[in-house]
């Protein structure tokens, strides 16, 4: 009966899901489809469906299994006011298993930022800002950018770059991104919060999102998709919470 009534709802609400549920047997089987699907799947699937009934009906579920070592401590919702990430874009060497150039020159960057105490946006952690330009991830890569949330009016540093947030759209991909965003803190084992084995994108990752999409909150993929692990105690020890960017 479950099945019959979830393939229903979703026929009349997307004709797109009517062909998910031709491919699933049963609920089981639909739930196992979207297990499938890698982290841009999960996002992609939202830009033709309606998410508010097909996520709401398992997304709790698995959230609560994702949670292996650690649990969440705190989720909200956030709006900022216009303000301006100021850092530098990095690369990961999976050779030397590092930042480039080194690590030594990411923790000048964060020494540089203390240097703009009078900038601070409210929100002052560092940061490891991730994003695409605002395109897909099939047309763009992964982008990391290391940094601090400043105020909108912050100057950027010779040698640094600066990214804007609005609280609002402009309709345009990419910057200024929109500074609404899920915020959720995590406790536990700092390894299991860090695992990638069995996730999509990463434990934090996957939990951030996976709770967006069980309340059927809109993820602006891929305009203004972007995501930051946030480091509370400072770079120099292990992020434990994360930002997701939203749209409410």
């Amino acid at each position: 009966v479950l099945t019959i009534c979830f393939c229903e709802i979703l026929a009349f609400t997307n004709p797109h899901e009517y062909g998910v549920c031709n491919r699933a047997k049963n609920a089981h089987s639909v739930y196992q489809y979207y297990l499938r699907l890698s982290p841009w799947g999960y996002i992609n699937e939202l830009k033709d469906c309606d998410a508010s009934v097909q996520w709401a009906l398992f997304m709790p579920g698995l959230v609560k299994d994702q949670q292996r070592g650690f649990s969440v401590a705190s989720f909200e919702y956030r709006t900022m006011p216009a303000m301006r990430l100021v850092g530098r874009h990095v690369e990961w060497s999976v050779e030397k298993n590092d930042w480039e150039p080194d690590a030594d020159s990411v923790m000048s960057v964060y020494r540089r930022l203390d240097a703009l105490g009078d900038y601070t946006s409210g929100f002052d952690y560092d940061v490891c800002f991730m994003h695409h330009f605002g395109k897909g991830y099939d047309v763009e890569r992964l982008h990391n950018f290391l940094g601090r949330f400043m105020r909108t009016d912050c100057p950027v540093p010779d040698g640094l770059e600066g990214i804007d947030f609005v609280p609002e759209s402009d309709g345009k991909p990419g910057a200024p991104y929109i500074s609404q965003f899920a915020y959720a803190t995590f406790t536990g084992d700092i390894d299991a919060m860090h695992e990638s084995e069995g996730y999509d994108g990463g434990a934090m990752y996957d939990v951030t999102r996976n709770i967006m999409l069980g309340e059927a909150v809109n993820i602006p993929y891929p305009d203004k998709y972007w995501t930051a692990e946030v480091f509370l105690d400072g770079y120099g020890k292990p992020s434990t919470a994360y930002m997701f960017s939203a749209e409410y």
